[in-house]
């Protein structure tokens, strides 16, 4: 079955027994893709929060399953998360139906209640590749693409025994599926004292943690400030929240803010959940008290704390919290610290990453021109590229300009320039000696590690034997320990070790292979 090349679909659910985090960092990621030319819908179930409504509101199609009470399986899904469970098959099923026709590429799975079945049938029925985005390596999954934005010692280790094919696998915060406000967007700006202090415990917080968290500031960690609590029109407990603000003025409620970016930094402490918004506010560098109300939020905050990023209260009693929230208000030394270590692990980058590396199937190259400049010399100069160089020396503005003048000026030579959509992702050169052409490349550093490397490797090579009908030969060298740019070249065809792979574009009937593709370090 043939489908479109840019079309993508999410199967995600919410509730209020789940939730918004999937919805959420779904739409994320969906936004990413959209901005790379992707065309992006959902496929959500029926729910106590009308997540269709949500996904309408971001200007993305949506298609709303309604599951009735004979399509209760609670086998399929952990009870910890969706009581309701899915019917796997009928669920399944159901969304072929609605998406035959559309014929999408990819399927982006979000939900901790659909599993290897439901992948194996969609498949096979749309053509199609499946990405999941999960966090408890719980169930068998059949996935082309796995995404894990938690951190791990190991995620290789992790899904070992769950993957029941080959996969990708995108694991740790550097994957973290943050909105577009978050990669160029505010930064909280540390203050000797706390002046006020966030509360932002999920999209529904089923629990009414934030009512309890609010009690600890006031009764046990005595803080008398400002404090600011953000919810959604989802959440239960709206009244109770809304009763609170009514008996102290110093205590605000937010609806439904359309991004929590200014809001995360816009306070000295922020108290929230082990959930997705854990890396939103390590990007903004806020200083945080993390809870875990649910099992996999217990991992997170478990792995913040060893980190340094974060530090969390012995249980979730009001007491406990106040005591932890008590000692960070007096620590100066302690929130410069936790900003210091929990700003490493995002950068806000982590849904452009994902939507690249599952469209580098339409990556393109250009030749280079001068308004390129600045961006290989950002990328070339840059620490990532010059450890993996032949010269790591660092390289000077002057020098560079005058290279890139002459390199354009040479006909033995192409400087290309890879693109996703309008995104520039690395650069690929071709040195022409007679009949071989020596390949060099690197991608922009934020990039490293998505695979996007081959697809640049392909397209170069597909342009450069395009230029030159005189080459029939690739040429390529790697530094000893450069083991990532030596699996590159063997996986694209390239013999010989470290020191010279080479790759014929020949037929066996000896004629060049114009069709061929390929690329150098």
């Amino acid at each position: 079955m043939s489908f479109a090349s840019n079309r993508v679909v999410f199967r995600t659910d919410a509730s209020v027994a789940i939730g918004l985090g999937h919805l959420k960092r779904s739409l994320a990621l969906a936004q990413a893709m959209r901005a790379i030319g992707a065309e992006v819908a959902f496929v959500v179930a029926h729910s106590d929060v009308d997540p269709a409504a949500i996904v309408r509101a971001a200007a993305f199609h949506c298609w709303t399953i309604c599951h009735d009470s004979g399509d209760v399986d609670t086998k399929t899904a952990p009870d910890q998360f969706d009581r309701r469970g899915v019917n796997q098959i009928g669920d399944a099923q159901t969304s072929v139906d609605l998406l035959r026709e559309w014929q999408p590429q990819w399927v982006v799975v979000d939900h901790y209640g659909i599993d290897a079945r439901w992948h194996n049938l969609v498949r096979t029925e749309l053509g199609c590749k499946i990405a999941a985005i999960d966090d408890l390596a719980d169930r068998s999954l059949a996935v082309d693409l796995l995404i894990d934005q938690n951190l791990h010692d190991d995620h290789k280790q992790k899904y070992r025994g769950k993957l029941e094919r080959a996969a990708r696998l995108l694991g740790g915060p550097r994957y973290a599926m943050l909105g577009a406000s978050y990669s160029n967007g505010v930064r909280y700006k540390f203050g000797e004292q706390v002046r006020s202090v966030g509360v932002f415990l999920g999209g529904t917080d089923p629990h009414n943690y934030s009512s309890t968290v609010v009690q600890a500031c006031r009764e046990h960690a005595k803080f008398d400030g400002p404090i600011e609590v953000v919810s959604t029109a989802s959440s239960p407990h709206l009244k109770r929240l809304l009763n609170i603000c009514e008996t102290d003025s110093k205590i605000k409620l937010s609806i439904d803010l359309p991004d929590l970016s200014e809001f995360f930094a816009a306070h000295d402490i922020q108290i929230g959940a082990g959930g997705g918004a854990n890396w939103e506010r390590c990007c903004v560098g806020v200083p945080t008290l993390l809870l875990a109300y649910a099992a996999n939020q217990r991992v997170v905050v478990d792995e913040m704390i060893k980190l340094g990023g974060a530090i969390a209260p012995a249980s979730l009693d009001p007491e406990a919290i106040g005591a932890t929230l008590s000692d960070l208000i007096l620590s100066s030394e302690c929130r410069r610290g936790l900003i210091e270590q929990s700003t490493k692990l995002v950068d806000g980058l982590g849904a452009q990453r994902v939507a690249l590396t599952m469209l580098a199937g339409r990556l393109n190259v250009r030749p280079a021109d001068t308004s390129d400049s600045d961006l290989i010399y950002r990328w070339r100069n840059s620490p990532e590229v010059r450890k993996v160089s032949r010269s790591n020396a660092p390289i000077d503005w002057a020098d560079h300009c005058e290279w890139l003048l002459r390199s354009l000026a040479n006909p033995d030579r192409l400087v290309l320039i890879g693109q996703i959509g309008s995104v520039t992702v690395g650069v690929i050169r071709f040195d022409r000696e007679a009949e071989c052409a020596e390949v060099s490349l690197y991608l922009d550093p934020a990039m490293i590690g998505t695979g996007i490397g081959h697809y640049l490797l392909a397209a170069g090579e597909k342009y450069a034997a395009g230029a030159w009908t005189c080459v029939t030969d690739f040429r390529a060298e790697a530094l000893e320990d450069n083991v990532g740019s030596q699996r590159l070249f063997e996986s694209a065809g390239y013999m010989g070790n470290w020191h010279e792979f080479r790759k014929s574009i020949r037929l066996a009937t000896g004629k060049p292979n114009r069709q061929s593709n390929s690329a150098k370090v």
